[in-house]
């Protein structure tokens, strides 16, 4: 997701500031004094958000843009975590570490931990060949979703469960290996 202003670098941080830390004052210090997962995960985030501004920002920028990228990397490898920018829309919610994500996934996405979202090949440079996550998946803890597939919005994917195969009903349920649709809405 390309941010393109200030104005909405500032609404995305607010909407993912709330989804990660607590609304109390007290709470929400207890969680940054902690290094509670949950804030470093929001940091994370942060850290993306700021280096997707940056990215098509020019040249002027570049000092900028490599800030927060090597930020975003350094706390990336603290926590297992690796998000390519310009990939997440708003709203992704991380509930344990383990995640990479090297695929376009839509709004609201929850990731339970240890996931992929990515190709099953090494260039990185063939966009085709990435997943594509729609608004409001649900992954379940160590699913994994590979090659040029898609995954439709509301869909629930299985702990464990091997998405190779589109799956193309909204509100469907998938699991095992290959994931195969259990539920349909």
């Amino acid at each position: 997701m390309q941010i393109k202003s200030k104005n909405e670098l500032k609404s995305i941080l607010r909407y993912e500031k709330d989804i990660y830390l607590p609304t109390r004052i007290k709470e929400r210090l207890l969680f940054i004094f902690t290094g509670n997962e949950r804030y470093l995960f929001f940091k994370y985030l942060k850290h993306l958000r700021h280096e997707e501004y940056y990215s098509g920002k020019g040249k002027l920028y570049l000092p900028l843009y490599l800030f927060y990228a090597r930020k975003k990397n350094k706390l990336g490898n603290k926590i297992n975590i690796k998000i390519l920018p310009n990939f997440v829309d708003i709203g992704i919610n991380i509930h344990h570490k383990g995640l990479i994500i090297n695929g376009y996934v839509g709004k609201d996405c929850i990731f339970h931990g240890n996931n992929c979202i990515g190709n099953n090949i090494r260039d990185e440079s063939e966009p085709e060949l990435l997943p594509s996550i729609k608004d409001r998946v649900d992954f379940g803890y160590g699913s994994v979703v590979i090659g040029d597939v898609t995954v439709e919005s509301d869909v629930r994917i299985g702990a464990g469960a091997v998405v190779i195969k589109d799956i193309p009903i909204e509100g469907a349920t998938a699991v095992g290996v290959p994931a195969r649709i259990i539920e349909k809405p």
